[in-house]
């Protein structure tokens, strides 16, 4: 019976752990998807989907440099490096097949000990030459 009721324990709070990340879309046919945020030795890397739900394959750049990223504790990170399909860049350009999602993810360097969220990550993307910017709120860090 105890594991039962451990098992629905976790359940419940995965879901609320992702209940609480909200993602803001720069274009109506760019579906983003936040999957974890992963704290180790003071390197985080935060992982997330982007599915293209337009008609056709469409290459979309993500502007790992001119992303920021704001702590609970007050720091600003930028600089970051962005990654599409295993490829690391500081902007990466990637052809989005239409109707898949593809993992995408941006490396965090010298995260503050002390920081238990992300409160706003801003992580500029061209898709369909919107030049917006992929949003995230109250990303909470999981520490390694």
């Amino acid at each position: 019976m105890k594991k039962i009721s451990f098992f629905t324990l976790f359940i419940l709070l995965s879901l609320g752990i992702e209940a609480q990340v909200k993602v803001k879309s720069p274009h109506p046919d760019v579906k983003v998807k936040f999957l974890r945020c992963v704290e180790a030795g003071g390197s985080a890397i935060l992982e997330f989907t982007v599915n293209n739900l337009g008609d056709k394959d469409t290459q979309f750049d993500i502007v790992g440099w001119q992303s920021k990223i704001y702590d609970d504790e007050g720091n600003v990170y930028t600089d970051l490096k962005a990654q599409i399909s295993g490829r690391p860049m500081a902007t990466a350009i990637e052809l989005f097949p239409s109707n898949i999602p593809v993992k995408c993810k941006i490396h965090i360097e010298n995260v503050s000990q002390y920081a238990s969220e992300f409160l706003k990550c801003l992580i500029p993307i061209n898709a369909y030459s919107s030049g917006k910017a992929i949003e995230f709120l109250n990303i909470p860090i999981t520490r390694d």
